[in-house]
């Protein structure tokens, strides 16, 4: 009877420390994913950062073009009125 007290210790002892490894192996795991995560956090954040100055950016980009486009159009009304003061001062000269 002694003998099946003293492997049954043996066997509780085995297990803890079979458990015991488990739980150490899940710890070490446990940082590892807490690492990665940790790690696609920040690259969220950057990419975050950088959407929204690339989104800044191309808002600025966006008024620059509207107005050069005002700046165009200005540009042809003012051509176009030349013109015709043009072809006025020749009708004037020519008569």
């Amino acid at each position: 009877m002694g003998d099946r007290k003293e492997a049954s210790k043996m066997n509780n002892q085995e297990m803890f420390e079979k458990i015991l490894n488990k739980i150490e192996s899940m710890d070490s795991k446990l940082d590892r994913i807490e690492n990665r995560v940790n790690a696609t956090f920040e690259q969220t954040a950057g990419l975050s950062e950088f959407r929204t100055e690339a989104n800044g950016k191309l808002e600025n980009i966006n008024n620059n073009i509207e107005e050069i486009r005002s700046d165009v159009s200005l540009a042809n009304i003012t051509s176009s009125k030349n013109r015709i003061d043009i072809e006025v001062i020749k009708n004037v000269i020519n008569k």
